[in-house]
């Protein structure tokens, strides 16, 4: 009874001083920058950038939203290629279509010749492109032709996703590899079905586009990286206030100032807002290879252990030298 007694006397001395020290820590807190709960709401500021990095305008690394290319597709016919192609039934039916509408009509059975192969023509169109305008094509061989070097494509309509015609395309075709072959073998170098048609397509049609919607426009960052789109838009409130802010990695939502509203000034302002200068966030490592081409390009990110590679007559060894060279 008298241990049970001390201790509750003990725990009566006990509850005021811990009520003190929980005022005299609460004390603390505001002397050192206010209510926790004050403190927790702000917002980090974000990490500056290294003054060693190079500042890029907003232009050299997002386009505007609303602002892009239009796959174009269609099926044409090439014709002059010095018998290196068996033409297929549906290389006959094109040409025949193609000749129907010159006024000539002809069997598609009757049309025999060996230079008549089928070919899938692309191309992409380019915004704000103008009738009367060119694009580059690209044509590929759908059936067996070994090569169209030498060959014309005859006119072919190419189509959007909406079935309309917005490119004309024709002209001779430029291929970027070469294959020979003889009675004792062959020899190739790339790829001599596939080529290029410069300035070989007239545009008919022009693509609608939209620059903002509801005086909004935005901001779309080639490369997403939440850093980057966040300092974006602070250098672009730096110059209009309060009009810029990221919406997720990729995309900065702008709002047209009161001075630019209208179709008028639209253009001015967009013009002003991609001359904004930044420093992006520094780049992924990344490797791209081009296997048509044969090139290899590593960024300055990816880091090379020592290795040896050999193929063939060639090898090839990476090593560190931890020498110092004296100037």
């Amino acid at each position: 009874m008298h241990s049970y007694r001390r201790l509750r006397h003990v725990g009566a001395v006990r509850e005021p001083s811990l009520r003190m020290t929980s005022r005299i820590l609460f004390c603390c807190l505001m002397a050192a920058g206010g209510a926790p709960g004050a403190r927790a709401a702000e917002t980090p500021a974000p990490a500056p950038p290294p003054e060693t990095a190079v500042s890029v305008r907003a232009k050299d690394i997002s386009r505007v939203q609303g602002v892009r290319e239009n796959h174009l597709y269609g099926t044409g016919v090439i014709v002059g290629l010095t018998g290196t192609v068996d033409g297929g039934e549906l290389a006959r039916d094109l040409l025949s279509n193609v000749l129907e509408r010159t006024g000539i009509s002809i069997e598609a059975r009757k049309l025999t010749g060996k230079n008549i192969p089928a070919v899938k023509v692309t191309a992409m169109l380019p915004p704000f492109a103008k009738e009367g305008g060119t694009i580059d094509v690209m044509v590929s061989s759908m059936e067996d032709a070994k090569s169209l070097r030498g060959g014309v494509l005859l006119p072919t309509p190419l189509y959007g996703l909406d079935r309309e015609v917005y490119v004309l395309a024709q002209g001779p075709v430029s291929i970027g590899g070469f294959s020979f072959e003889g009675a004792s073998g062959s020899v190739s170098k790339g790829h001599s079905t596939v080529g290029r048609i410069p300035d070989g397509g007239i545009v008919e049609r022009e693509v609608p586009c939209s620059l903002e919607k509801d005086g909004v426009l935005g901001l779309v960052l080639k490369e997403e990286d939440f850093t980057t789109a966040t300092r974006l838009a602070d250098a672009v409130n730096e110059i209009f206030p309060n009009s810029a802010k990221p919406l997720d990695a990729k995309l900065v939502q702008v709002k047209v100032p009161t001075a630019y509203s209208g179709s008028d000034h639209l253009v001015p302002f967009i013009s002003r807002l991609r001359q904004i200068e930044l420093v992006p966030d520094d780049a992924p490592a990344r490797v791209v290879v081009n296997e048509r081409t044969g090139t290899i390009v590593a960024g300055s990110e990816i880091p090379l252990q020592p290795v040896t590679i050999v193929h063939g007559g060639l090898s090839i060894e990476v090593e560190t030298v931890l020498d110092v060279v004296q100037p």
